[in-house]
């Protein structure tokens, strides 16, 4: 596998490097338009391939564009170069097999008729001690080859003092949420663990428990691992989530289960080897994603959630998470 080229979903990555933004500690996507001459078909390989008249679409999983409709069930129609799809409603997606406990999650919402918010639930993890050998914890997770530096499951109505914030994030109903109000728009909010402190994730897990995720376009939140000189995040938007792998974005993907995790370890030549995984109980986790050999250097990571949105848009959404646990080396710390 050559360098910094990963695979995702069982499918080869079809990546695409595209200019990124730093706001207030985020980075979000330059949308790039794509032109398709005279022809009636167009084959996108991601979302940022879409867009119509300043309005940002969707890249189906059949390589064609689609577009917020509302008129159609779905809430998308394909844009008038799908060939013979063209104007079409794109159809309900049909229901895929599972394995374990897993499942997809929603299918991508448009703009004008997404929920509020996208909440996703599960039951509450146990807490286990600070600084502790993990050992597995009480969802049920496998012994990791670490140690929990950090653990978090936001009880009470105030975020522990450790958290570094930068905006107006609340603690409710035992979760941290960012409120993402459309009169705001382009403002980021952010909070960073363990005080700004830098961890050593060389051999290292941080599992996210999720509350609400946002459900439109424009709209985000993410959990980004902050390295020295570029960073690896997973981006939820439109009901999806995507990775990050520096300037790299892979396609967009339904799959919005209630658990994640990023997994690092030990890569050839300084690099990094990256696993992306979810889980609808924190049991059972099935891995949706792969790199090898990132140029990443994962024993110096800030660890932070933001959210926010980066151009107009209509309903408020929420991103908010119930849990998050860090797992590193602590002479790192």
């Amino acid at each position: 596998m050559p360098d910094g080229v990963g695979w995702f979903s069982g499918q080869p990555e079809r990546g695409t490097v595209v200019g990124m933004l730093h706001k207030g500690g985020l980075l979000t996507l330059t949308l790039v338009a794509a032109s398709a001459g005279c022809n009636d078909s167009f084959e996108c390989a991601s979302d940022n391939h879409c867009e119509l008249d300043g309005v940002a679409g969707f890249c189906e999983s059949i390589g064609h564009c689609s577009f917020p409709d509302e008129a159609c069930d779905t809430g998308r129609r394909f844009g008038n170069l799908a060939g013979t799809l063209s104007n079409q409603c794109v159809p309900p997606a049909e229901p895929e097999p599972t394995t374990s406990d897993a499942s997809t999650g929603s299918a991508t919402e448009s703009e004008d008729t997404g929920s509020a918010t996208g909440s996703v639930t599960s039951a509450q993890p146990g807490a286990s001690s600070s600084g502790a050998e993990s050992s597995g914890s009480s969802s049920g997770e496998p012994d990791l080859p670490c140690t929990v530096l950090y653990e978090d499951s936001f009880p009470g109505d105030a975020l522990d003092p450790t958290w570094q914030i930068l905006g107006d994030p609340v603690v409710l109903g035992g979760a941290v949420r960012f409120a993402i109000d459309p009169d705001e728009f382009g403002n980021y909010e952010k909070i960073v663990a363990l005080g700004g402190s830098r961890v050593d994730l060389t051999t290292g897990v941080v599992t996210l428990e999720l509350d609400a995720v946002p459900q439109t376009i424009r709209t985000q939140g993410t959990l980004s691992l902050e390295g020295p000189d570029s960073t690896v995040a997973l981006l939820w938007e439109s009901g999806g989530v995507r990775p990050l792998l520096g300037s790299m974005s892979v396609d967009h993907t339904a799959m919005t289960l209630p658990w994640v995790r990023v997994e690092f370890s030990p890569g050839a030549s300084g690099t990094s080897n990256v696993v992306f995984s979810e889980s609808e109980d924190g049991r059972d986790w099935v891995e949706f994603g792969a790199v090898e050999d990132l140029a990443f250097d994962a024993s110096d990571v800030q660890v932070e959630l933001t959210a926010g949105s980066y151009d107009e848009f209509a309903i408020p959404q929420e991103f908010a998470a119930r849990w998050i646990s860090i797992c590193g080396d602590p002479s790192g710390i």
